[in-house]
């Protein structure tokens, strides 16, 4: 039996859209339940792809370890939400 798969953007569903890059691991502010909600997903049963248009770096507004550093953080509070992995992250870094 194939599992579902299901890709989620990060900026606007997961954490708060600033309106401006996320840069630093202290910027990732998760949307109330957004969290939980990934988990349940996850105890579901589900693949999790989290995708997520990174354009700052092409623009150097950002480098890919910054990026890196900010899903580390999600990564994290993910877990401390009940959701201790998820099946990988994608990013664009052009417009």
């Amino acid at each position: 039996m194939k599992k579902i798969t299901i890709g989620l953007d990060r900026d606007g569903t997961i954490n708060k859209d600033l309106g401006t890059y996320v840069v630093h691991p202290d910027q990732f502010e998760p949307i109330p339940g957004s969290l939980e909600a990934v988990a349940l997903i996850r105890k579901k049963g589900y693949n999790i792809f989290i995708i997520t248009n990174q354009a700052g770096i092409s623009t150097g507004v950002m480098t890919q370890q910054d990026v890196n550093a900010v899903h580390e953080r999600m990564l994290e509070m993910l877990g401390e939400a009940g959701c201790p992995s998820i099946d990988g992250i994608y990013y664009s870094t052009t417009k």
